[in-house]
């Protein structure tokens, strides 16, 4: 839900972002964060079959795709406060206790 969340967020927000960087910007997170919502999905989808270090693996991966987003507003050009800090915090919180989970329930 974070993640699709923050996907609105990006499309409410384009708008704002309208200097060639700010797009480019905007461009990479809404690209990122629909691997993202991609890599959840898919993960949610084994982890309902048991496959917990598979469901894990994938969460990582949709994690690494939202982190590269918080990166990319320090990059490329002046630096800018991410206007999708709060998305990225929690999606690295629930990944923190996916982990756990999977050490707990994986066999």
């Amino acid at each position: 839900m974070q993640v699709n969340d923050a996907t609105t967020h990006i499309r409410s927000i384009t708008k704002n972002y309208n200097g060639p960087l700010g797009k480019k910007r905007i461009a990479f997170c809404n690209r990122n964060y629909g691997i993202a919502v991609a890599r959840f999905e898919n993960a949610w989808a084994l982890a309902l079959n048991g496959s917990f270090p598979d469901a894990a693996r994938l969460s990582e991966i949709g994690t690494r795709a939202v982190m590269g987003c918080e990166n990319i507003w320090n990059k490329g050009g002046p630096a800018q406060k991410s206007p999708l800090t709060l998305y990225i915090t929690n999606v690295s919180k629930i990944l923190d206790i996916i982990r756990l989970l999977v050490r707990k329930l994986a066999p």
